[in-house]
């Protein structure tokens, strides 16, 4: 992206965006003007300046630098202090959070109750602060673990081996680097869920690891697909879709993942 004198309406906004399947989600729902905007920080504040677009998906590294520039922030952003979704009304700039709304449905479908477990979570950027957010709402009891603190990967399996539900936020286990892990679920004695947010490939090699010790395991396919949705409904105002819809999608985006990794 060289400029914005170009009106857009809706696209994703991010650093690297690689093998992006978002623009691909939003065509299954109808919206084929969606675009990919790999932009680098200074082009996102002239983006946001010039308020040239309808609505905006935004990701990883700009989640928080987005809030700035926006005139009113909806409650679960304000309570998160993320944002992945923006939607331009008249000049005014609204954010919303539906990574929020994706992961509370990977929760209600997993069969696992978080009320009163203990749950940590990898990673501590704005994915991190909206699984905070959801766990607590939920009932768990959840700790953040990050690289820099307070509490490190050195405390992780000393102090907190005894969790029930594992979720990785971190973009550990992302194509191209396939091999790679952020946890080892061995060590966690009493785990019931491992929720992956990294969406391709579909089975990291955590969530291979948690299938293989019997944990119930779930990537963030469905998630990306169910804040897709949302987004949608939000930038449209299409109605929601059901579960049945979503599934189709999910397989449809599969497909298409198959595709890109294997080109």
């Amino acid at each position: 992206m060289t400029g914005t004198a170009e009106k857009i309406k809706y696209g994703l906004v991010g650093h690297p965006l690689g093998h992006s399947v978002s623009p691909r989600i939003h065509a299954l729902l109808g919206n084929t003007e969606y675009r990919l905007l790999d932009v680098e920080e200074t082009e996102l504040a002239r983006l946001l300046t010039e308020r040239n677009f309808t609505g905006l998906n935004v990701t990883i590294p700009y989640k928080q630098t987005v809030l700035p520039f926006c005139d009113e922030l909806s409650e679960e952003v304000r309570a998160i202090g993320s944002a992945n979704v923006l939607v331009n009304r008249e000049g005014r700039i609204r954010a919303y959070n539906t990574d929020l709304d994706g992961f509370l449905h990977l929760m209600s479908g997993s069969g696992v109750s978080a009320k009163g477990k203990k749950a940590v979570i990898l990673g501590s950027g704005g994915t991190s602060k909206m699984v905070l957010y959801a766990l607590r709402s939920l009932g768990a009891v959840p700790v953040v673990i990050s690289r820099r603190g307070p509490v490190t990967y050195d405390d992780l399996y000393r102090d907190h081996a005894d969790a029930r539900i594992i979720v990785n936020t971190t973009p550990v286990g992302m194509y191209p680097h396939t091999e790679e892990q952020a946890a080892d679920l061995s060590l966690f004695d009493h785990a019931e869920l491992v929720i992956d947010a990294v969406y391709n490939p579909e089975r990291t090699q955590l969530l291979r690891q948690a299938e293989n010790l019997g944990i119930r395991a779930l990537g963030g396919l469905e998630m990306l697909v169910v804040q897709a949705c949302r987004a949608n409904s939000l930038f449209t105002g299409a109605e929601l879709p059901g579960r049945e819809r979503i599934s189709e999608i999910c397989d449809a985006v599969r497909a298409s993942l198959f595709r890109q990794t294997a080109g």
